[in-house]
């Protein structure tokens, strides 16, 4: 954020100046909705809660793939249709970030630190302890581990943070 920028920022309410209140209460209450019954019925509600898990992995997989791939075909869409080159700001502006300085902080900021640790170690995770109760060290363990890793850290994982 430049100096400008900072100095219209009332110092009277300081950091609460840039929290918008309608998006931070609504989050906020609706995390409390949805996790305080669990907190404290956590045994009595864990059947719902597996039934809802089993509904998502189970009979929405594909949607997740499909979300996926819409958002490749969507960030190409904006890199290279019409909205490709549309310059936000004034006519005169210049960026306030170079290309380098915003792919850097893309790249670090949404993926770095993940990339570097779990793009390696969840292939290894997911064949010691597949999940939906496979065999370690199976072929199937094996098969699922890979595409798992492809799919969290492919092209598919950038788009989605694009």
């Amino acid at each position: 954020m430049s100096q400008e920028k900072l100095e219209k920022i009332p110092k009277s309410k300081g950091i609460y100046a840039r929290i918008n209140p309608v998006v931070f209460w609504g989050s906020a209450i609706l995390c409390v909705v949805l996790y305080a019954p669990m907190l404290f019925l956590g045994k009595e509600l864990q059947p719902y809660v597996s039934i809802i898990l089993k509904a998502i992995t189970y009979r929405m997989d594909w949607l997740w793939l499909l979300f996926a791939l819409g958002c490749v075909v969507f960030s190409l869409w904006l890199a290279f249709g019409r909205f490709g080159n549309v310059k936000l700001g004034g006519s005169n502006d210049k960026p306030e970030f170079s290309d380098f300085s915003w792919v850097s902080m893309m790249f670090t900021g949404g993926v770095g630190a993940g990339l570097v640790y779990w793009s390696m170690a969840e292939p290894i995770f997911y064949l010691k302890f597949p999940p939906f109760w496979g065999e370690a060290f199976s072929a199937q363990a094996a098969q699922f581990s890979i595409a798992y890793g492809i799919f969290h850290w492919g092209i598919t994982a950038w788009a989605i943070f694009v």
